[in-house]
């Protein structure tokens, strides 16, 4: 995109940016099968300042196929030295049948992926970003309004194609195919693919467990509704996963490390 695109989305309202750089080795993009190179990514940074742009978030994925913690630790001083206001690190997993799977790629071990997640959040804080969920770090100020949002369940409206929204107790997601999106927008119809109808009990869950991954957590009167939850939670303060604070609930450290076992256990 250039810089006239960059001032046009400005122009009309956009005002934050989130670039998914992934890497900063050209060794390790052509492995995740990006298309752009370590060079075309700080350039895009560069175009999207000088367009104007005061917000900026970058995104990395850490765990990469025979990852050293050094060349992890270099991937995340190449961001900081950017400056963006927003970072997001997301550990890679590896779906089945994947190109990865078919592959058979091998990820580091749990205990490396720990280490620099753990890594991450040390370098990161001591750069001046503060941690606000599992996955996100910013600036003062700069944590994602959509972000937090989204994880209270908040309304949100999704335009593009694979586009998901949440209103009215619904969630609805936008058709995949990009031929199928242009034709219905041409045709004057909103181009959802599927819409499910969320109960109240559904969406009090999901507001717990998505609540949850926020570092200051949730409010215990939100647990009160379901008899079954708080007994979770009190299960899950025993076994050093959350932690009570006034009248909040929040992740321990351990816990950031098996959020998704605490989901499930909200689920189960």
């Amino acid at each position: 995109m250039n810089i006239a695109d960059l001032r046009e989305l400005q122009r009309n309202g956009i005002n934050r940016i989130s670039m998914g750089v992934q890497s900063f080795s050209d060794e390790y993009l052509k492995l995740l099968g990006r298309n752009h190179t370590v060079k075309e990514a700080v350039t895009a940074f560069h175009t999207a300042r000088e367009a104007g742009f005061s917000n900026i978030g970058i995104d990395l994925i850490y765990a990469l196929p025979d990852q050293s913690l050094g060349e992890w630790k270099e991937t995340l001083q190449s961001a900081i030295d950017l400056s963006p206001e927003h970072l997001s690190i997301y550990c890679l997993s590896i779906e089945e049948g994947t190109l990865f799977h078919k592959k058979g790629v091998t990820l580091p071990s749990e205990e490396e992926q720990i280490l620099q997640y753990q890594l991450a959040q040390r370098v990161l804080y001591d750069a001046g970003y503060q941690q606000y969920e599992i996955s996100n770090f910013a600036k003062a100020g700069y944590a994602s309004t959509h972000n937090h949002l989204y994880w209270d369940r908040g309304e949100t409206l999704g335009i593009g194609v694979s586009a998901h929204s949440y209103f009215n107790n619904e969630h609805k997601e936008n058709t995949a195919s990009i031929l199928s999106y242009c034709e219905q927008i041409e045709a004057g119809h909103i181009p959802i693919a599927q819409t499910t109808l969320v109960s109240h009990e559904e969406a009090n869950t999901d507001r717990i467990i998505f609540g949850l991954r926020k570092c200051a957590g949730i409010k215990k009167n939100l647990l009160h509704s379901h008899q079954k939850h708080e007994q979770t939670a009190n299960r899950l303060i025993d076994s050093g996963l959350l932690v009570a604070e006034e009248d909040r609930i929040c992740l321990t450290p351990r816990g950031m490390l098996l959020a998704d076992q605490v989901a499930q256990a909200f689920l189960g």
